[in-house]
């Protein structure tokens, strides 16, 4: 019981330290954009159910069931068109 309970805990340190990690690194609101749409769209596909993307070719349902591979995609379209600051 107790090692469960301090693998927990450390697991959710952890996770708390990537947060911080992420949160100290924005420094605009276009990178938060680009943070959370590319988590929403990862985690999204990676919830939908298996039947969802039936109708996509099979030579891209490779690409398109995967979150973390979407993500990056949506992540990197958005860094090249959403203007960024000019300092």
């Amino acid at each position: 019981m107790d090692t469960a309970l301090f693998t927990g805990l450390s697991g959710l340190r952890l996770h708390q330290n990537y947060i911080d990690i992420i949160g100290n690194n924005m420094k605009s609101r276009r990178d938060a954009l680009i943070v959370a749409a590319a988590l929403a769209v990862g985690l999204g596909i990676q919830a939908a159910p298996p039947n969802a993307f039936d109708v996509v070719p099979q030579a891209l349902r490779i690409l398109v069931t995967d979150g973390i591979v979407m993500g990056i995609m949506l992540a990197m379209l958005l860094n090249i068109i959403l203007p960024g600051d000019e300092t």
